[in-house]
């Protein structure tokens, strides 16, 4: 059974290139006080003190891998301030395939926070990314697919928000021509009819959308042989593989933890996933390490790419605390860029006049 330290092993000698295609989004976080109930109205009053933005969707999926040896091309549609944010968060926009928005926006989700807890959230969706002519775009996306594919990515993930990234005809021509050149694809479902989905390699959901396609008409079985092999994710509880119509065997018995932030978790469990089958591990060593990443980034704040340590201090905590090539490799670059680096040994259960100068 490999493990983590064997997903360490493997993203150190080889450098991956992943394809993911899917719904770019905007998650905001809007930080603030309710201190007070409005005159006006049995409403609290909200007092925003701090905003911050960070890519969301596919967008989320492929910040997921700056902390890892792997080469990302981002495929979906951006406005002019998407691109900026993905920028700004490592995700080489230039050199990607991202469709370019001459109208509309993508999709926001603004999420009203105070003490750590989110209050309500509010979606500004413009229907169709605002285009009036929105096959346009599929028509300019799909073209940016087959040139990609011509550099024989090692994995493609589809992540579908159901926002306008997938259209019938187009998630077929994707899984078609992936299979065509034998390039395993992993899609994230959460809505809609299976068909379009038919015969790609894996496919994750959460256990709500499997609930869901189980009890509805003429799909309650798993046994399509068309069907990719499933992955159904039971929030901080685990995972389960193949069939939900049964009991589903729930892996791996471990206890719940209290997560921080479970916005984009799902992202990260999508990253993690593809990362591990991309090296050639099985669907079972893949689920297993991406719910250990998926536990390590829910309990951070709000989206980020989780450290190949975090995941496997999950499992191994002591082997996490290792620096090995590849951390090295990480504060090399980080000098580069020019970050300072600060380094400190020894044992802080007590503290003592050196620890508390340094």
């Amino acid at each position: 059974m490999k493990t983590t330290q064997d997903l360490l092993a493997a993203a150190d000698k080889r450098r991956l290139k992943i394809l993911v295609i899917g719904d770019i989004l905007r998650d905001v976080y809007l930080t603030g006080s309710v201190k007070r109930i409005s005159p006006e109205a049995p409403i609290p009053i909200f007092v925003r003190e701090k905003e911050e933005m960070f890519p969301g969707g596919a967008g989320n999926v492929a910040c997921q891998f700056h902390h890892w040896n792997a080469e990302i091309v981002l495929l979906g549609f951006v406005d002019r301030r998407t691109a900026l944010l993905l920028r700004t968060c490592n995700v080489d926009i230039d050199s990607t395939a991202c469709v370019p928005l001459c109208t509309g926006s993508n999709p926001v989700k603004y999420r009203f926070m105070s003490e750590g807890r989110i209050l309500f959230r509010e979606d500004v969706e413009y229907p169709r990314y605002g285009q009036t002519d929105f096959a346009a775009l599929h028509c300019r996306l799909v073209p940016k697919f087959q040139e990609v594919l011509q550099t024989r990515p090692d994995i493609v993930l589809l992540s579908d928000y159901r926002k306008g990234a997938f259209e019938e005809e187009t998630a077929r021509c994707f899984i078609d021509s992936c299979r065509a050149k034998d390039i395993p694809t992993v899609v994230n479902y959460k809505s809609g009819p299976l068909s379009w989905w038919n015969w790609a390699d894996f496919m994750q959901m959460n256990k709500d959308a499997a609930t869901a396609v189980a009890e509805g008409p003429g799909q309650s079985r798993f046994d399509n042989p068309a069907w990719p092999r499933l992955v159904v994710t039971h929030g901080g509880l685990g995972y389960s593989l193949g069939n939900f119509e049964e009991p589903p065997r729930i892996y791996p018995a471990r206890t719940a933890i209290e997560p921080a932030n479970i916005v984009g978790a799902g992202d990260c469990f999508l990253a993690h996933l593809g990362l591990a089958l991309g090296h050639g591990f099985s669907l079972s060593e893949a689920a297993e390490i991406a719910y250990q990443a998926g536990r390590a980034y829910v309990r951070g704040s709000m989206n980020r790419p989780v450290l190949p340590n975090e995941v496997l201090a999950e499992t191994c905590p002591q082997d996490a605390k290792i620096a090995g090539a590849e951390t090295i490799r990480h504060i090399l670059n980080a000098r580069r860029a020019g970050s300072k680096i600060v380094f400190t040994n020894g044992v802080f259960d007590l503290l003592h006049p050196g620890h508390l100068h340094l």
